[in-house]
């Protein structure tokens, strides 16, 4: 990821977006005004919604999508996974937010689908990228027997860990995304200074967000 500074905005952008000029992306390093992006109320759901313009209503749901220029999409994390999904033939794109119950729910495979339902994208065409989140040194899940479906258990890197980066790139790939289409900034947000629940019980949000220009 590459590191970018204003006046009074720091944010991270992904490498694999930096050739599309019509596109802004962003994930913040610092809490920005949440009315200039429009945010969904997120419940851990695989639910994905289009959004035609901006400003919208809330929207209950963990995606959404546009093909709309100038709506900024954006999603709020620590800890969980949020992700851009961007289609450049169809321009259009999607934000996801994925904690370990939207991997179990396979958000991924049902904002994919959405794509191709909403704007006829090619899993082929699609960029998937994905900013700091819960790394494998530090997702530690001691009622995985009950929480975790049994094709997870094989993504145990150590008793109780669990390497969802990994679990994430392989639902992606099954999709139908080529693995020259995936970055994954593998980051851990408990203990590389990002905001954490998991580390500090309480805290602020990222936000990760993309705009068609």
């Amino acid at each position: 990821m590459i590191k970018k500074i204003s006046k009074n905005f720091e944010w991270l952008e992904f490498e694999l977006l930096q050739e599309f000029q019509n596109l802004n992306h962003f994930v913040s390093l610092m809490s920005p005004p949440t009315q200039e992006v429009i945010l969904a109320k997120q419940v851990h759901s695989c639910q994905v919604k289009r959004v035609y313009q901006f400003p919208c209503k809330e929207l209950v749901c963990d995606a959404l999508s546009t093909n709309a220029k100038n709506c900024p999409l954006g999603i709020k994390h620590a800890d969980c996974q949020a992700a851009i999904l961007y289609d450049p033939t169809r321009h259009a794109a999607c934000c996801i937010h994925s904690g370990w119950r939207g991997s179990v729910q396979n958000i991924y495979r049902a904002a994919i689908e959405h794509m191709k339902n909403q704007y006829q994208s090619s899993p082929a065409d699609l960029i998937f990228c994905v900013g700091p989140s819960l790394g494998p040194q530090s997702a530690e899940f001691i009622h995985y027997q009950t929480e975790l479906p049994k094709t997870f258990w094989k993504y145990q890197c150590r008793p109780n860990y669990f390497d969802f980066w990994t679990i994430t790139e392989e639902q992606v790939i099954e999709c139908g995304i080529l693995p020259h289409h995936i970055e994954i900034a593998k980051l851990d947000t408990v203990t590389e200074g990002f905001y954490s629940y998991r580390r500090d019980g309480t805290s602020d949000r990222h936000i990760t967000g993309a705009k068609l220009l």
